[in-house]
């Protein structure tokens, strides 16, 4: 197994657990609160951009060692939310679910998240997607979306952003809707398109 690989099934890994634990947590402090608002704050917290600002303050970037004119910048500017994700994933196979979840609690979300806060925070990124491309006049943007899984067990919703023949961001959920959400973050991300305004940062 390849450095590359390993470090994509980390990520893989981490991601879940992180979902996990932020999931939990959440499921505990609002316990009259439904699916739609817990689904929304947990996609508050366990996105792109917060985790990578976190790995910027954990100080993870400087540790990471890559290519800049092979990668691209916009993989650049992303690299560090999926290192975190990764060092959860270690973290997890190392420790185990307790000390990971103190982990999680501890150094990712009472330091870096005030629930208070995320509950008034607005965060549509299909509709940011969407706006982007009706200031950039674009006619052809499509979200694509594809099942996966195998046969006989729960399906996971696939979306691409295309642009005409052009792939924006890619994203996977069981659920269509988050899917959309994290395939429109990617894109967003790729085209370093600022907070909410529809400009290139």
């Amino acid at each position: 197994m390849g450095a590359h690989e390993s470090y994509e099934r980390l990520e893989f890994l981490g991601d879940a657990v992180l979902g996990m634990v932020v999931g939990e947590q959440l499921y505990k402090l609002y316990p009259f609160r439904g699916e739609g608002f817990l689904t929304e704050m947990r996609s508050k917290i366990v996105n792109r951009g917060s985790l990578s600002d976190i790995s910027r303050k954990m100080g993870i970037p400087s540790l990471i060692e890559f290519d800049h004119k092979s990668m691209g910048h916009s993989v650049a500017r992303t690299m560090g939310g999926d290192a975190l994700e990764a060092l959860i994933g270690a973290v997890y196979l190392d420790r185990g679910y307790l000390h990971t979840r103190r982990f999680v609690l501890d150094r990712i979300l009472s330091r870096n998240f005030s629930l208070k806060e995320l509950e008034t925070l607005e965060v549509n990124y299909k509709s940011r997607m969407m706006e982007y491309a009706r200031r950039q006049k674009w006619d052809n943007l499509e979200f694509v979306t594809f099942e996966e899984g195998p046969e006989g067990r729960s399906k996971v919703y696939k979306v691409e952003i295309r642009n005409g023949d052009v792939v924006l961001g890619t994203a996977s959920d069981p659920k269509k809707k988050i899917a959309e959400q994290k395939a429109a973050e990617v894109a967003l991300q790729s085209l370093q398109v600022s907070n909410g305004n529809g400009e290139v940062a």
